[in-house]
């Protein structure tokens, strides 16, 4: 009888301890069936595509979507990614010759892939994810106080020059090592990881989206968006902005050249002094409906109030589907 209990008793704690291992199981490595991808726009990167493909299959993304918006006859990431492109790993889309397509082309991959991927990652091409001690980041995604978020940020490291005057060959992380937290009050410090399959998104900011269920980037629900609430060392994006003097005056040269390009094609982009506005709402502090009124009472007419889409020099429309004019 003895024999009978100590039997039945060995044989219940041996089930409980495989129940708790199967447990442990299903909670560390269900990441593995997660499916993450990254949606990326550039331009002149063909000297950085490769180690920023390579740094995030690393860490276990499935698939890049680049949105390839070099010059017509500019440079191809074809010449240097070939080898991904073919195993499937990256997708080029072109938006070639094209210019203020990063909102356009984020949308288009988010409307595209939502129902195919878990989370997207909306990331430039100079931004680099850091979590620290996971080397995967589909265990950093699977963690239970993500489970209830529809958009996570992250804060941003800056890296500068590190008194580099030109460009050498060698990896970013070599060149610039030295990088400070980006402490400013905008919220334009975070870049965002959206999960899939989240209706009516329309992504007209990458750093910040207006949907419900926001998080830092360890998981807590933001009621108001205020930055000392994303300031984490631990898990952040390294943004090598800079990167040498000589590689910097010539991304403002590309920019003078876009500027150049909406004044020779008269696509211009206007602000009509709503900024403040905006960020407030970005925050949580007004409503759309406050903001809208806001936005209407600031907006500079030019030619007669009375007749602002009548202006013989200068007219406008306003477009409902994405709060644009």
């Amino acid at each position: 009888m003895l024999l009978e209990k100590l039997y039945f008793f060995n044989k219940l704690i041996f089930l409980i301890l495989i129940s708790f291992i199967y447990i442990f199981i299903i909670i560390h490595y269900n990441f593995l069936n997660l499916k993450v991808c990254i949606c990326t726009i550039g331009k002149n990167e063909n000297k950085y595509a490769r180690e920023f493909v390579e740094y995030y299959k690393k860490y276990g993304i499935d698939n890049i979507f680049i949105y390839d918006n070099n010059d017509i006859n500019g440079e191809s990431f074809d010449v240097v990614l070939n080898d991904y492109i073919k195993s499937g790993f990256i997708k080029i889309i072109n938006i070639r010759g094209k210019i203020k397509m990063q909102y356009p082309a984020f949308n288009h991959c988010y409307q595209e892939n939502k129902k195919v991927y878990d989370w997207l990652i909306f990331y430039d091409m100079d931004e680099y994810i850091h979590l620290a001690n996971i080397n995967n980041i589909k265990k950093y995604l699977n963690k239970v106080y993500f489970h209830k978020c529809n958009v996570i940020y992250l804060n941003q490291f800056m890296h500068t020059d590190n008194d580099h005057i030109y460009y050498y060959n060698k990896s970013l992380f070599q060149r610039f090592p030295n990088a400070t937290l980006n402490f400013s009050k905008e919220l334009g410090i975070t870049k965002m990881i959206l999960k899939g399959n989240i209706e009516k998104i329309n992504i007209t900011n990458p750093h910040i989206l207006i949907t419900k269920n926001q998080c830092n980037s360890v998981g807590k629900l933001l009621k108001l968006l205020k930055t000392e609430d994303f300031f984490n060392n631990n898990f952040y994006y390294d943004h090598f902005y800079s990167k040498s003097s000589e590689e910097y005056l010539n991304k403002l040269k590309q920019l003078l050249e876009n500027l150049e390009k909406q004044i020779e094609t008269g696509k211009f982009n206007i602000c009509f002094g709503t900024k403040k506005a905006a960020r407030q709402q970005a925050r949580g502090e007004l409503s759309s409906k406050k903001f809208i009124e806001l936005r209407d009472r600031q907006i500079c007419f030019i030619g007669s109030c009375n007749e602002p889409c009548r202006n013989s020099q200068f007219q406008m429309t306003y477009n409902p589907k994405n709060n644009q004019f």
